[in-house]
C-alpha cells in the first residue's frame, strides 16, 4: 500500500514540474523600435515566437502574450508557463488584420531569416529586450 501511494506521488511531482522534471524559465521582456516601445497600429497584431535551436528539445515553440499597452511580453509554452532552458531562435510578424496581412518587418524575422537569438539560462526567471530596429536581443 506504502509503495502504491509513494508511486503515486513521485508521478505527481513529476507532473507538476512539467514532463520529466525539466525546469521551465519564466521569460518576459519588452519589444523596442529604435529604442522606444513598440507601437501597434490600429489595423494590426504581432506575434512572438521562440523556436528551440536543436530538434530534440523537449519543446519545440513557445508563443507570446503581449501586451500592446506597455509593449511587453510573456512567453508560454504548450505544458508550463516558461520554457526550458537552452538556445533558441525568435520570431516577430507585424500583420495587418485586413485581408493583406501584409508583415511591416517584410519577413525579416521569419522562421528562415531570424538573426534575433537568445540563450535561456537555468536562472528561475529572465527579462529581455528585443529591439527590432536594431536586431538585438538583450538581457535586462
Amino acid at each position: 500500500m506504502r509503495f502504491v501511494l509513494f508511486a503515486l506521488v513521485g508521478a505527481g511531482l513529476m507532473l507538476a514540474a512539467g514532463c520529466g522534471g525539466e525546469k521551465h524559465v519564466k521569460v518576459t521582456g519588452l519589444l523596442l523600435d529604435k529604442g522606444k516601445p513598440f507601437k501597434l497600429k490600429e489595423t494590426e497584431e504581432i506575434t512572438i515566437q521562440f523556436l528551440a535551436i536543436k530538434p530534440d528539445a523537449q519543446i519545440q515553440n513557445a508563443l507570446a502574450d503581449f501586451d500592446a499597452e506597455t509593449s511587453t511580453f510573456t512567453l508560454h509554452s504548450p505544458i508550463a508557463t516558461g520554457i526550458p532552458p537552452g538556445e533558441y531562435k525568435i520570431v516577430v510578424s507585424c500583420t495587418t488584420t485586413d485581408e493583406h496581412a501584409r508583415d511591416r518587418f517584410k519577413d525579416a524575422f521569419s522562421e528562415e531569416k531570424t538573426t534575433l537569438r537568445y540563450t535561456v539560462t537555468g536562472d528561475n526567471s529572465q527579462d529581455i529586450v528585443i529591439d527590432v530596429k536594431s536586431k538585438s536581443v538583450t538581457k535586462k
